[in-house]
């Protein structure tokens, strides 16, 4: 296992980065915001209206789809290991463009980049990690990559409440530098190997992945895998196994996940977090508020994985949907009757949306947003595992848009 665990912690360095693509939207906003009175003290010169606001904050996920269309077309044919290495130089570049953009079509491609790139790892990160790892672990490594993508917005907030948004662009270009340098360490998935003909190569990757094992011990496991791979290519046609109960029943239960995590509030909270906190009279400093919500973020993640072995994941999640569902309620019942920042930071009061705001954060977290990435791995079969996930990851991404653009005017103001 812990050969397992090094090499999903090498591509997880690549998910860190994508994070903080994710939370990087949040700490640039109120800096580029025109409407902010406030002049805020990590203002930048460069200015968005309203609407170019929403699109800054929708922009990326709007070509995560994309990416994940593409993904399988353009990964497949180049293996895992170099489909991850080489999708880290999107990356630096978009960090060095935000760095010096100096206008709003700029800031869009960078954007545009990490949401494409976003999408592009989707299918060589999530499926390496099915493809390495034994049933038994593979939904805890697999939540481990959805932490580490909270990890990364965590870092965001965190270096936000700290330095200007530019100067942060340049720091975070380190991380797909030591991932490019982590994952050239690991090997190649051998099930993509075996596909190739490479059988050679395919069994030293399996010796590594099992705890640099003897060659006599993954013999059993690797004509398992040849048989799935031979059972593979003989299936036809190809849209036969998506017509099937043991694809529709995982993939509309995780696509429902996905729906209720995204749409119950979370994902525009995370993106407007500095505007809502100030709307909702925090009695905070509005960027210590957002480095609390990511914090508790993380928290919530590191409190699934430790706790969803022993309770299981249907008590989890009912917990964790209706306690954020009744402390979003209650927070809107107190926004509804409470003027927009009047709250009195001397008013035990004036705490509760910052404390419900919070709580539902944590809520969120000790299920339904890393669930859906723990059941593609469990619930799907492993001859769809592969596909399930590149469908799932869109209709992810898909749900985080459309709730953003839903949302985005009402987080803006």
């Amino acid at each position: 296992m812990c050969a397992q665990v090094l090499a999903t912690n090498a591509k997880n360095i690549l998910l860190l980065g994508y994070g903080t693509t994710l939370g990087f939207p949040t700490i640039v906003i109120p800096s580029v915001s025109a409407f902010n009175l406030h002049q805020d003290r990590l203002r930048d010169t460069l200015s968005l209206t309203l609407d170019q606001i929403s699109w800054f904050s929708s922009i990326n996920l709007l070509c995560v789809p994309i990416g994940c269309v593409l993904s399988g077309l353009v990964t497949q044919p180049l293996g895992r290991k170099p489909s991850m290495l080489a999708l880290n130089v999107p990356f630096v570049c978009a960090w060095l463009i935000y760095r010096w953009c100096a206008s709003v079509g700029t800031l869009y491609a960078a954007l545009a980049i990490t949401g494409l790139t976003g999408g592009l790892l989707e299918a060589p990160v999530l499926t390496y990690v099915a493809e390495i790892t034994e049933p038994e672990v593979r939904g805890l490594l697999a939540a481990m990559s959805s932490m580490c993508v909270i990890l990364g917005i965590f870092v965001q907030f965190l270096l936000g409440t700290l330095l200007h948004w530019r100067t942060i662009a340049l720091i975070n270009i380190s991380i797909p530098v030591c991932a490019l340098i982590a994952i050239s360490f690991v090997p190649e998935s051998p099930y993509w190997l075996i596909g190739r003909g490479r059988l050679e190569e395919a069994e030293k990757s399996l010796m590594w992945l099992r705890g640099w094992v003897d060659r006599e011990e993954v013999q059993e496991e690797l004509a398992d895998l040849k048989e799935t791979i031979r059972a593979d290519g003989r299936a036809a046609p190809w849209w036969r196994p998506y017509a099937k109960k043991s694809f529709l029943h995982p993939f509309a239960l995780v696509t429902l996940a996905f729906a209720i995590g995204h749409f119950g509030g979370m994902t525009t909270l995370q993106t407007f977090a500095v505007g809502i906190f100030t709307a909702v009279g925090s009695p905070l400093d509005k960027y210590v508020s957002t480095l609390a919500l990511g914090l508790t973020q993380l928290l919530g993640a590191l409190f699934c994985m430790a706790t969803v072995k022993f309770t299981g994941k249907r008590p989890l999640a009912m917990v964790s949907t209706g306690g954020a569902g009744l402390c979003f309620l209650v927070v809107a019942l107190y926004s509804r009757v409470t003027p927009a920042g009047t709250a009195l930071e001397t008013s035990a009061v004036a705490w509760l949306p910052l404390v419900g705001l919070l709580t539902a954060t944590f809520g969120t977290h000790i299920a339904i947003r890393l669930l859906p990435w723990m059941l593609i791995g469990e619930v799907t079969l492993y001859i769809y595992i592969h596909r399930a996930k590149r469908i799932c990851s869109m209709g992810d991404v898909t749900c985080v848009w459309s709730s953003g653009v839903h949302a985005g005017d009402e987080g803006c103001s």
